[in-house]
């Protein structure tokens, strides 16, 4: 990456910060990758105040890894199989409903934001796992409403949000939806790797970065 551009994309990931961003992550269905990313977006072993609010849709593996700590906040959508006992608020049939999903994130960032007396710029962090769920049993033009309302929600108390779909970058899916975030990191772990690498696209600013260890 170009000195040019790593100043581009400097300026532009601290503008994301300071007036609020979404973020679309992709990249193969590994646990390790997705949660590498997750820890890091929603701030964790920073020493600076923190919101955070993860919400489930998804059966992924290592949910409790961001949901043991008690500050944050969890909508649980998760599917539930027969047998199963739904942990923290229940789960239902899954996210059936997205308006009803959608209402519940919005009030869970208004109360937030009311608690706290006011939020700085990228003090709420915001986790959706994952949209596959969202996709596989919605229409594509709902799934985009739904996004786009809460997105624009955390947007305007400066906060950040940040997706996870499972999916190539590269591919129909990920393009699909790409326009509603102001950027996009592709996770990976190559083979013999030992660490999560990763990628960003910031789409305004229209700079890349290369692969780097996360």
């Amino acid at each position: 990456m170009a000195g040019d551009s790593i100043g581009t994309f400097t300026q532009a990931l601290a503008s994301l910060k300071r007036h609020g961003s979404g973020l679309l992550v992709v990249g193969a269905a590994a646990q390790e990758t997705h949660l590498a990313a997750c820890r890091r977006l929603l701030g964790d072993g920073s020493d600076q105040l923190r919101h955070r609010l993860v919400v489930l849709t998804d059966g992924v593996p290592g949910a409790a890894d961001r949901t043991d700590d008690e500050s944050v906040r969890v909508i649980d959508r998760r599917p539930v199989t027969r047998g199963a006992t739904a942990s923290a608020s229940p789960a239902g049939d899954g996210p059936s409903d997205l308006v009803t999903l959608e209402r519940e994130i919005i009030a869970a960032v208004e109360s937030i934001e009311r608690e706290a007396g006011g939020l700085d710029p990228g003090e709420l962090r915001v986790c959706l796992d994952s949209l596959r769920t969202l996709v596989d049993g919605h229409d594509p033009a709902e799934v985009e409403r739904f996004l786009d309302n809460v997105l624009t929600a955390v947007r305007d108390v400066d906060g950040m949000c940040h997706v996870h779909f499972p999916v190539e970058r590269g591919g129909e899916a990920a393009a699909r939806f790409a326009d509603l975030f102001d950027g996009t990191i592709e996770v990976q772990l190559p083979a013999g790797a030992r660490h999560v690498e990763q990628r960003w696209h910031l789409h305004e600013a229209d700079v890349s970065t290369d692969w780097v260890a996360l």
